[in-house]
């Protein structure tokens, strides 16, 4: 395994089997793993940690759920993996954690918890996130383990059930790290005599046995001639207790998210940008990440531009963006500072050297902005994403052009932002302001955001006539000679590439007035007017319909305007030697099996996808972006489709307990139940001339309900 040295460059740590296999030996005496527990292997192979996971899984024959690298753009999404696969141990660092406990928190909020061991190694553990998750967890062992490569991952351990009585005793802003592990000695060298703080030094089976191509140096304190000692570069501190607590690194080497580097690595490359003349870079870890670098640039014009905050210069974006990402192009993204402040001159002591402690006490009070002159402040999807910004980052407000990063932004925050709209996190680090963001959002990935009325009127949208000019990208492959694939006859048209007949059916294949071919027909054309909606997706079907309409299974289509409602069914012929594909746009995790076929709704614009599933949750999805609008959890597994009401004002779906729910469609609210006496699998049929919904039961009963007056009508065995 490679790690990094004081000198940032990588050193290759040549470890033991001994000390892999004394590590898990400690751990399966301490807590034992079964072949019923449920393992995640989500740490990346870059790091010493991710042995101990698919090894405790191999040598125990315990399940390993080894989870789709996708996941690492959205953190969050490992919550719905840790319910789905019910995974009973996961190790992790604590700012991972940060990330993902509101959504686990959520997921796991019916209280069918089945994390019994959670384990912190990587970082330092606050006090105040392990309150957070002993809140949420309380019946889960947390153990915060302490480590480098070169002593096989960990050497150190706490069990954070005696946190509450040193607590008492002490105040601590951090976990401790606790006492060694079996077989190794952990040690506090000082050169000041005082042994209950100093440097941390180990020794035992846990050791490495040297550096790739550099001999093993002892490194022993004094007195220590037998045994080797390897000195971390890392102090603690002995509590009254006996437990060791982590104090901070000597020489400024920090970890953030797994990467151990020295911030004097950052400084010097910092300092090799042509317009950087003096750098310092700070780290603090008090909860969150406090990673700033400040600068001292080569022109003082450029600074002027940087602090002229709204007086129509440019901002410091000029210089911080392009010197952020020529940063990211050398370091990964977890050594780049969060937050990046010009400065005229770095404060000195007295000694000449960088006077870290002040810097670190400054207050930043440079604002980013940016002068644009197309500004639309009024639309709502960017006061949406201004709103997240804002939140995220604990500012009362940000400007359409604020930096996302410049004002402190980090993947905590980016992830919380990315949840809060529901995107990919990953176009964060892509549009770093909410303008950018918002651009960006509505043309390379216009697919994210939900159309409004507005959206509409922007775009010169093309008014499709027929179904087989609706399909978009599949259009494009789609020649000219489309109606002239195959011929039609009394018994249906052929199809010469399949050898098939396919019928009439329904009058939904017409013959061509002017070819001795066929097409599809079209849907309505005698009711298009200015109340026709179109949408400018290129997935979805562009013919001409009504406001307000819904498909269903079997491509069942309603369409309703007032005092009418109309049934069809969309039918298409595509010939077999023409080309199309399919694009992926967007995926829901239902958290199980899907039975049921999904409900698509427009109304107004607005697309909403209604499906279930046998986890007892009932969705309403929004069908742009893939957001969940809401979502509730019935009584029983859902396994029929849903229905709309006649008015379109509520939905209704079956459960396998056998009832029958009406659901305001906008709000997910419950509007009424009734209860059959046996399953429903049916899905609901909509009769809007009588106000009805008529849906079966396995009690064999079919049951007619009126949605106005919320009663059963009429019940036929």
């Amino acid at each position: 395994m490679f790690t990094s040295g004081s000198t940032g460059k990588p050193k290759g740590v040549c470890g033991t089997e001994k000390g892999l296999l004394n590590r898990f030996l400690w751990m399966q005496r301490r807590n034992p793993l079964c072949s019923d527990d449920v393992l995640l292997f989500k740490t990346s192979v870059s790091f010493v940690d991710h042995l101990q996971e698919f090894l405790s899984a191999v040598l125990t024959c315990s399940t390993l759920v080894i989870p789709p690298s996708e996941w690492r753009a959205n953190p969050a999404s490992l919550a719905n993996l840790i319910k789905v696969y019910r995974i009973s141990r996961m190790t992790l660092v604590p700012s991972l954690m940060e990330i993902i406990l509101p959504t686990l928190a959520e997921k796991l909020s019916d209280g069918c918890n089945p994390l019994k061991i959670l384990i912190f190694s990587g970082e330092v553990l606050s006090v105040s996130l392990w309150k957070r998750v002993y809140e949420f967890l309380p019946e889960a062992t947390i153990i915060n383990l302490y480590g480098t490569t070169e002593v096989s991952g960990d050497c150190a351990f706490f069990d954070c059930k005696k946190l509450p009585t040193i607590l008492e005793q002490e105040e601590l802003n951090s976990v401790p790290i606790g006492f060694p592990i079996s077989n190794c000695e952990v040690s506090l060298v000082t050169n000041d005599g005082l042994s209950d703080e100093g440097e941390i030094s180990v020794s035992g089976a846990c050791l490495f046995t040297g550096y790739l191509a550099d001999p093993m140096t002892s490194n022993c304190p004094e007195g220590s001639e037998v045994l080797a000692y390897y000195r971390t570069g890392d102090f603690a501190r002995r509590l009254k207790t006996g437990e060791l607590i982590f104090l901070g690194r000597k020489d400024r080497i920090v970890k953030i998210y797994g990467h151990r580097f020295s911030l004097e690595e950052v400084e010097s490359t910092l300092r090799d940008h042509p317009d950087v003349s003096d750098a310092a870079v700070t780290f603090q870890s008090n909860g969150s990440l406090d990673f700033k670098a400040y600068l001292v640039l080569r022109s003082n014009n450029k600074f002027l531009k940087c602090t002229q905050g709204y007086s129509g210069l440019h901002s410091s974006r000029d210089i911080i963006a392009p010197l952020r990402n020529w940063l990211i192009m050398k370091f990964p993204l977890a050594m780049v500072p969060r937050l990046f402040i010009p400065m005229k001159s770095l404060p000195l002591t007295l000694s000449g050297k960088i006077d870290y402690v002040k810097l670190s006490s400054l207050v930043c009070a440079f604002e980013p902005c940016e002068i644009h002159p197309e500004s639309s402040p009024a639309d709502p999807h960017m006061q949406v994403i201004k709103k997240a910004f804002s939140d995220a980052l604990l500012v009362h407000e940000v400007s359409e052009y604020d930096d996302f990063f410049s004002l402190g932004g980090n993947s905590i925050t980016a992830a919380h932002v990315a949840h809060k709209l529901e995107i990919d996190m990953r176009l964060l680090y892509i549009y770093t302001t909410p303008s950018k963001l918002f651009h960006g959002l509505l043309g390379e990935h216009s697919h994210v955001i939900p159309p409004t009325p507005e959206f509409h009127n922007r775009k010169k949208l093309r008014k499709y006539a027929s179904i087989s000019d609706s399909f978009g990208p599949v259009s494009e492959y789609l020649d000219s000679n489309f109606h002239d694939q195959g011929q039609i006859s009394k018994e249906g048209a052929y199809d010469h590439f399949a050898g098939n007949h396919v019928s009439d059916i329904d009058g939904q294949l017409s013959k061509s007035r002017t070819y001795n071919t066929y097409q599809a027909k079209n849907l309505c054309p005698d009711t298009c007017s200015n109340d026709e909606i179109f949408s400018g997706r290129p997935w979805i079907l562009n013919f001409h319909l009504q406001k307000v309409w819904s498909i269903g299974r079997c491509n069942r289509f309603m369409h309703g305007s007032e005092g009418m409602v109309h049934l069809e069914d969309i039918c298409s012929y595509v010939p077999y030697n023409k080309k199309g594909y399919l694009v992926k746009i967007w995926s829901i995790l239902l958290d199980s099996c899907v039975d049921a076929s999904p409900l698509l709704v427009i109304n107004n614009g607005m697309m909403s996808i209604f499906i279930g599933s046998h986890s007892y949750l009932f969705l309403c999805i929004d069908g742009y972006s893939g957001s969940v609008r809401w979502s509730v959890k019935l009584e029983g597994r859902i396994e029929c489709s849903a229905a709309i009401t006649g008015d379109f004002s509520e939905v209704v779906v079956g459960c396998y307990k056998g009832k029958i729910y009406f659901l305001d469609m906008s709000t997910g609210k419950l509007s009424w139940t009734f209860q059959t006496d046996g399953e429903v699998k049916m899905q609901p049929v909509v009769d809007k001339m009588r106000n009805l919904i008529w849906c079966g039961s396995y009690d064999h009963y079919l049951y007619a309900l009126n949605y106005k007056d919320r009663c059963c009508t009429y019940k036929v065995f």
